[in-house]
């Protein structure tokens, strides 16, 4: 498990690094940058956060669906592994709730007065 992990973490780092690698070998050779490697490489920088979520997170949604059931879905189980709630068997409900402020109605006229 750990060993998959650390090649998951390797190949996200270097999915993420190598188009921005390739650009600077071409600025080495003073060559502009093909547009395809300067996108991918604004595509990719960005996503390497949300890959090491992905990653970071996997083992939890994984140990949450196996526990859920068969009904439970992967993003109710990817919801209870962010969250770090467990569901209740019997009222699907997780024990811990997102914060308030994410939950709440936002269009009430409580929070102007």
């Amino acid at each position: 498990l750990v060993l998959n992990r650390a090649i998951a973490y390797s190949i996200s780092y270097f999915l993420t690094w190598s188009f921005g690698m390739i650009g600077v070998g071409f600025d080495a050779a003073n060559v502009e940058w093909p547009t395809a490697i300067r996108y991918l490489a604004s595509i990719f920088n960005p996503l390497q956060g949300f890959f090491n979520l992905v990653i970071y997170i996997s083992p939890k949604v994984e140990r949450a669906k196996s526990r859920g059931g068969e009904n439970m879905t992967w993003f109710q189980a990817f919801k209870i592994a962010f969250w770090g709630g467990r569901t209740n068997q019997a009222t699907g409900q997780t024990r811990r709730q997102p914060p308030a402020s994410l939950t709440r109605d936002v269009t009430t006229t409580e929070d102007l007065g």
